[in-house]
């Protein structure tokens, strides 16, 4: 039940408040909500350069929605809520983990079916207490496992809400302040996105926040400089509102209301600075990405050229209008990012193997992929599923037999439900083990280095994900050496770096790389990265392993032999291929 809780409140980007079952439907004004939001993912869906982007999996990946194996993301249809801040800092560095939450909200979940809901709902029930109230159940943590005024029930079959008791329990849901109330009925209810947000309500928490964020954040100055902007713009300004839509004229909408003309001129003056980086970040980046159609570089050009500040009376706006032919304009760009995106999905993918054999390697002192004798994991049962504990899939791994081959009558039922993660095909994966004699970490660090030798490789023809199948040295050298120009593979090394690589390595240098003990010395960067290389997560230096390794690396364009080390060189190449 923690952990459901937990999930729910990151999805809501929240901390919740304080109230008890018995409260009152009555709401105090100052317990009301200044912000309000509603955000229609059908719609958004429907838009061509949504399309292009994975909302759902980017969430996921950032915790802010629960995960695949939960339910369907892509059943949601519609979020909407309201939240209000806790009343000062020390309400929210007071709270403990069973404490009651600091401040009020609700959260409602609209599905396109109930399948979805009620896969949720029945997870969270298990061991969840339960309250009647108003005619309904309302599902709540178990006494002393959780915020006591937190709840969760059905609206009805296809809407889920959760919040405090202070606002689900209120039966007109007349929780928001006037101002934003008054706000929120002027954005048009057929936007795609709609946030309203009463800052003057807040203010007292918002200037707290702020200056201890000030105090307490290791920023440098131009950091500092632009945050000062952003605490000056936030005090002068006394409601704000948002609305977007990619697929209307009006793309966006960003409206400011300060008391005075006077506040909204030093509002319209911070921002004019702010947009003024943003129009040049923007027109850089556009030039660094990789667009070649003309149309679409221009339609991105005119949508940056529109962060502008407008100011009438004690009104700022921001709009962007929709460029002309703006879906035939992006149709290029839409295609390179679904491909861009897919690259950094698969190699993400590939990365949390690595990180998960590493994790296997802290708990059993060795690598996964050469059992030792005695063990009692069997060896005709592929690495990728003994690893699958460190990846948060023990729903999978607790129902196969370790201690069996893949065929036994336990695991073979599995070959066919792979997760998705190792491939699409649900059978066969293009995760593969480079294999090597080497049993620990520690051997590859004193031998060429973690961050030296590949470990995983992407093989387009695929493996049975549960069999024991990987790829040879020499079987490796030939894949990458046949790719046609312009394709590329994915590899993740020892210290679970990923990185791509073409047809354009040099041969030797492959088989450097592909081996952890060869000697060989790298002349250039084999990599075909169009990217800086991700920050490994393990080196060869001594806080890796307890000692110094002096090791080959790769500094300044060469890969250096062993210090005091004799070079096994073909032999181990050889040896390593058998």
């Amino acid at each position: 039940m923690k952990n459901i809780v937990r999930v729910l409140l990151i999805w809501c980007t929240a901390t919740l408040l304080v109230c008890n079952v018995n409260a009152q439907d009555s709401i105090k004004d100052s317990e009301r909500a200044p912000i309000i939001f509603d955000v229609d993912i059908q719609k958004l869906r429907k838009d061509p350069f949504f399309k292009s982007v994975p909302i759902e999996k980017m969430l996921q990946d950032e915790g802010m929605i629960p995960p695949e194996e939960m339910f369907d993301a892509k059943s949601v249809i519609r979020i909407y809520g309201a939240f209000q801040f806790p009343k000062s800092m020390e309400d929210v560095m007071g709270m403990g983990p069973n404490s009651d939450l600091p401040f009020n909200f609700f959260v409602r979940v609209g599905f396109a079916d109930g399948k979805s809901l009620n896969k949720i709902y029945e997870e969270v029930s298990r061991n969840a207490g339960k309250v009647e109230k108003n005619g309904k159940t309302y599902l709540t943590a178990p006494e002393g496992e959780g915020p006591s005024n937190f709840f969760i029930h059905k609206v009805d079959e296809k809407t889920l809400e959760f919040g405090t008791d202070k606002y689900v329990f209120n039966k007109d849901r007349k929780v928001l302040t006037k101002s934003v109330e008054k706000l929120w009925k002027k954005i048009d209810s057929n936007t795609a996105v709609r946030v309203a947000y009463d800052v003057e309500a807040s203010r007292k928490f918002l200037t707290e926040a702020m200056d201890m964020i000030m105090e307490e954040s290791p920023m440098g100055e131009g950091e500092i400089a632009m945050f000062k902007e952003v605490v000056s713009f936030v005090k002068d300004v006394r409601v704000a509102s948002l609305g977007m839509d990619l697929a209307s004229k009006k793309m966006l909408e960003l409206i400011s209301e300060s008391k005075d003309a006077k506040g909204a001129t030093a509002v319209k003056e911070t921002l004019d600075g702010l947009l003024y980086i943003a129009r040049t970040g923007g027109k850089a980046g556009i030039k660094q990405m990789p667009i070649k159609d003309k149309a679409a570089v221009g339609a991105m050009t005119d949508i940056v050229n529109q962060l502008k500040a407008k100011q009438k009376d004690n009104v700022v706006s921001i709009t962007i209008n929709r460029p002309e032919n703006f879906d035939e304009a992006m149709k290029g760009f839409i295609v390179e990012m679904q491909k861009q995106q897919a690259k950094l999905e698969k190699m993400n993918n590939f990365r949390q193997f690595a990180i998960a054999v590493h994790t296997y390697h802290d708990s059993y002192k060795g690598l996964p992929f050469n059992l030792r004798d005695g063990s009692r994991m069997s060896k005709d049962l592929s690495w990728r599923v003994r690893v699958m504990p460190f990846m948060e899939l023990n729903n999978i791994y607790d129902q196969m037999d370790a201690s069996k081959p893949w065929d036994h009558e336990t695991n073979k039922k599995w070959a066919s439900k792979m997760p998705k993660m190792l491939g699409k095909d649900g059978k066969n994966t293009s995760i593969c083990w480079v294999k090597s004699d080497m049993q620990t970490l520690e051997q590859i660090a004193n031998a060429d280095g973690t961050s030296n030798t590949i470990m995983l490789i992407e093989n387009p023809k695929g493996v049975p994900w549960t069999q024991s199948k990987d790829i040879s040295v020499l079987e490796a050298v030939k894949m990458v050496k046949n790719l046609k120009d312009g394709q590329e593979l994915v590899v993740v090394m020892y210290d679970a770096s990923a990185r791509t690589i073409n047809n354009k390595i040099k041969r030797d240098t492959l088989k450097a790389l592909l081996t952890p003990g060869g000697g060989e010395v790298i002349d250039d960067d084999p990599f075909s990265n169009d990217r800086p290389r991700p920050r490994p997560r393990f080196n060869d230096k001594k806080e890796d392993f307890g000692r110094k390794v002096e090791g080959k690396k790769i500094q300044g364009g060469k890969r250096k032999k062993d210090v005091g080390k004799k070079a096994v060189g073909k032999e181990e190449f050889d040896k390593h291929d058998k």
